[in-house]
């Protein structure tokens, strides 16, 4: 990511605001964002209310926060202009129909954000969200878009995670040098990650607990044809798109 020469602090306190209060399970009111966040509660207190202001958030009549509109807004205009999650989705069938569970996922500050994990025997609607924010460790997407991304995005990764450190400092160079991620966790399941575009915009990975003969070659390359087709297909939809206009009521 490009970095600004003068960043906005009072903007980047207000995206960790939104991101808090997004990422919270219940309501959350200013008090624990701000000790959470590390912040001013007055600073908490005023960006929340501005956020609130603009349709971000919605205060509940017990002055704690919530999602508001504007967010779904902002979704589905990002959904329309990038097109990754309609060309995603048809892969996602593709790997179920074969039996393999599917991920789709983005980085965010260090965290890996599940556009869609597509399980076999589950409706692909219940597929898109399913899972909050997590560890980018623990998925063979989150490990892929790591190795290709900054310095200090990684360290912030590192000194979250729980476990062994120096196991995944390997992990990311394993990425690093042979282009996708692979992992075998403990009850057998294998998984494959490669990046979406260069530099990475996302990432798409598959898994199957019952890949005994697996060809790891060959399912990589499949994917990183997926891959290389979705992100020329995110940008043909960004280059076709007409003018945004206020629609009519």
């Amino acid at each position: 990511m490009p970095k600004a020469s003068q960043p906005h602090l009072s903007l980047i306190n207000g995206l960790a605001v939104l991101e808090a209060v997004l990422a919270a399970p219940t309501a959350v009111g200013s008090r624990e964002l701000a000790r959470c966040l590390g912040l001013d509660r007055s600073v908490t207190n005023r960006l929340l209310l501005t956020l609130a202001s603009q349709g971000m958030l919605l205060r509940t009549p017990r002055g704690r926060y919530v999602p508001g509109h504007g967010v779904h807004g902002l979704a589905a205009i990002s959904l329309r202009s990038s097109g990754l999650l309609t060309h995603a989705l048809p892969l996602a069938e593709q790997w179920l129909d074969r039996g393999c569970r599917f991920t789709l996922g983005v980085l965010w500050r260090h965290h890996l954000c599940h556009l869609i994990v597509a399980r076999p025997g589950q409706a692909l609607n219940e597929s898109l969200g399913a899972m909050p924010p997590g560890d980018p460790f623990v998925s063979t997407a989150g490990v892929v878009l790591l190795a290709q991304a900054e310095g200090d995005m990684v360290a912030k990764a590192l000194s979250a995670w729980p476990m062994d450190a120096a196991l995944a400092q390997r992990r990311l160079d394993a990425a690093r040098s042979s282009g996708y991620a692979s992992h075998t966790y403990d009850d057998g399941t294998r998984s494959l990650g490669v990046a979406v575009g260069a530099p990475a915009l996302a990432a798409i990975a598959v898994s199957h607990q019952d890949w005994t003969d697996l060809d790891v070659t060959a399912v990589v390359g499949e994917l990183t044809q997926q891959a290389a087709a979705l992100a020329v297909g995110c940008q043909d939809v960004a280059s076709t798109l007409s003018p945004v206009t206020a629609p009519a009521d």
